[in-house]
């Protein structure tokens, strides 16, 4: 299972050619293969997300709904940003 693969940098990379390749694949039919394996592997990122939020300490930590719900929501949202922002770090690393 490879359930890590969204937490990589380069996974938002290939999310970027797949989405590329699906929208020339509106004019071009035989490109129309990247448009399912862009359908599929968006979500991923959504699934990754909502797996490291209920991990988080916050979560997980039986606290209620009021007390965990700020913490959840800020894990819930840096967690698919940072991904992109190690990307954005290396690239900018490499045109040096």
């Amino acid at each position: 299972m490879v359930y890590w693969l969204p937490a990589l940098p380069d996974f938002y990379l290939l999310l970027i050619v797949l989405g590329v390749l699906s929208l020339l694949g509106l004019a071009w039919a035989p490109i129309r293969l990247g448009l399912p394996l862009f359908a599929l592997d968006v979500p991923s990122v959504g699934g990754m997300t909502g797996a490291g939020t209920w991990r988080s300490d916050a979560a997980s930590a039986g606290a209620s709904l009021p007390r965990r719900g700020p913490p959840s929501g800020i894990a819930a949202l840096f967690h698919p940003m940072q991904p992109p922002a190690r990307l954005a770090g290396r690239l900018r690393e490499a045109n040096r």
